[in-house]
């Protein structure tokens, strides 16, 4: 795994010499874009080594000095390539729910056609043209959403010529490029003013490529942990004015991560750059060897619901000595339970990037605290998000306040780091698992939810069955859920069961105005009117304390 360090550079006297080889830099790295991307009948092999002759001889850069140009320049091509290729992906996802919609909306005109052409008066409806109406809208509807499904193929024809073209890369930023556009509304008094900030962010960095190879993980830049100073090899146009070298005292955040790669003869790349405050920083990226798990799965496990405003936390315990202290027992039977707020609606990315970190870290904590690992749904949104337009207000709104992707990444990497064992699950039915199973206790739908999603991470079983009557749905949940049973064929996965009670339950759910958690099967809003969780006065950290609550289930073999 990476990991990455940053020191901030002190000292007047570096800023003239690490602004002169950025300025350097810059313009050679646009330079070399264009002899590498810019076609020609040479093979990309040749090519690189006819150039690297010419930005040697010419430009008097080394060798290594090169390749860290051009590995940096490959990494800025291959994220704008990875760019278009999600782009090509939500398009085509959104015109293919778009086509399935329009689809609906066509077999709806066909039976309103249908109802008035067999139209017959009554005492409540003398003339079809209630139908007449709604069809006229259906047909407005539908006429919309051809003429959106011609802008969304006329994009994504857009998306594929510009992939099959050169790589569109703008250096500098295209949200400073289009800010000359609006000087005052940016804060410049005049397009100078722009292009000389244009200029300045342009020139603002250059990097040092790491190689195990050589001295101290790096050719061009050495770290040396003990004086605490970074020794730069300055390139060969520079050396008339500054010298062949330029010595920076740095502290680094962890020098352990660093002293570890210099005693196993690790790569370490260096990254200089020049933020807009004007202060130079300096950032060490090397790899380090995965933290050994301090969890065990025979103790439990720790599962988290992520919804649109809260993580929901369930506690659930296989060790025996739990029971006695009436936190659960050794079937995965819920120890605990707690919510984490989580609502990133009206935040900046900086400010719900924060809160997501400070969510992580207390529930990443809590599990290595229990020694349980942590177990989380494998959900991604980002098909779902493509087509917003075609979900409804509620259900589009709820999942552009979800970060799960976010969650997720920050999670797996407090994961590696503390030591914890990470357990991705299948996300099929846990809501609906999590209702019919365990939403008769005194636990809310979510925390009934994460329930599932940890029993299913611990291995359990998912038998079709529920011991206790729904608070909401009494005994015809129970009923319900016999006649599924009676119908289930040898050897047929619970998951069909499963998926047979979905939309039954979701109707009954409608007449009584539930959550829309159990209406719609996944992450949501908190669910209104849900059983509150019971406190239990508890001298551990960790809030909210239940008794232990009797599993449904068989531990799978």
């Amino acid at each position: 795994m990476k990991a990455t360090v940053e020191a901030r550079i002190e000292g007047a006297r570096f800023v003239p010499v690490l602004a002169a080889i950025a300025a350097l830099w810059g313009p050679l790295e646009r330079l070399l874009f264009q002899k590498l991307h810019a076609g020609g009948s040479q093979s990309p092999a040749e090519r690189v080594k006819a150039v690297k002759r010419e930005f040697i001889a010419g430009h008097r850069l080394s060798a290594r000095q090169f390749n860290g140009m051009r590995m940096n320049l490959e990494g800025k091509v291959d994220a704008w390539r990875e760019t278009q290729k999600e782009r090509k992906a939500q398009l085509a996802e959104a015109i293919r729910k778009l086509g399935k919609r329009i689809g609906k909306l066509a077999a709806t005109r066909a039976a309103l056609t249908r109802a008035i052409a067999a139209f017959k008066p009554s005492r409540t409806l003398a003339t079809p043209q209630a139908f007449k109406d709604r069809r006229a809208r259906v047909d407005f509807q539908v006429h919309q959403k051809k003429r959106r499904l011609e802008t969304l193929a006329a994009r994504l024809r857009q998306v594929e010529a510009r992939m099959a073209g050169t790589p569109s890369i703008c250096f500098g930023g295209r949200a400073l490029f289009r800010k000359q556009f609006h000087l005052e509304a940016n804060g410049f008094a005049s397009h100078g003013e722009w292009r000389e900030s244009w200029r300045e962010r342009r020139t603002s960095q250059f990097y040092a490529v790491g190689s195990g190879d050589e001295k101290r993980g790096n050719g061009e830049c050495q770290f040396d942990p003990d004086q605490g100073v970074l020794r730069l090899r300055l390139p060969h146009a520079l050396e008339a004015r500054f010298g062949t070298h330029l010595t920076v005292p740095v502290d680094f955040s962890r020098h352990s991560d660093l002293r570890d790669a210099l005693a196993k003869g690790r790569a370490i790349s260096y990254r200089f750059l020049r933020r807009e405050n004007g202060q130079w920083y300096v950032q060490a990226t090397t790899t380090r060897d995965p933290v050994p798990f301090v969890t065990r799965r025979e103790r439990g496990a720790i599962a988290a619901d992520l919804n649109a405003d809260h993580i929901a936390v369930a506690d659930l315990s296989l060790d025996p000595r739990e029971r006695m202290r009436s936190r659960g027992d050794r079937f995965g039977n819920l120890a605990g339970h707690r919510e984490i707020p989580l609502d990133g609606r009206g935040l900046s990315s900086e400010q719900a990037g924060a809160r997501i970190g400070d969510a992580v870290a207390s529930l990443v904590f809590q599990a290595k605290e229990a020694g349980k690992p942590l177990v989380i749904e494998a959900l991604d949104f980002r098909k779902k998000k493509c087509a917003l337009r075609e979900l409804g207000k509620r259900t589009a709104a709820m999942l552009s306040g979800l970060v799960f992707a976010k969650f997720q990444e920050t999670v797996q990497s407090r994961c590696e780091r503390e030591g914890v064992e990470l357990i991705r699950v299948n996300p099929a039915f846990t809501s609906t698992l999590g209702f019919a199973k365990f939403g008769g206790y005194e636990i809310s739908t979510h925390v009934a939810a994460a329930m599932a999603i940890g029993r299913r991470g611990l291995g359990f079983g998912e038998l079709l069955k529920a011991r206790t009557a729904s608070p909401r749905l009494g005994a015809a949940l129970n009923e319900r859920l016999r006649e599924i049973a009676k119908g289930r064929k040898a050897g047929e996965h619970a998951w069909k069961a499963w998926k047979e009670l979905t939309p039954w339950l979701r109707t009954e759910m409608r007449k009584r105005r539930s959550p829309r958690s159990v209406q719609s099967g996944g992450a949501s809003h908190p669910g209104r009117g849900s059983p509150q969780p019971v406190t239990v006065r508890s001298s551990r950290r960790f809030g909210v304390r239940t008794p232990a609550v009797l599993a449904v289930g068989a531990a799978a073999p």
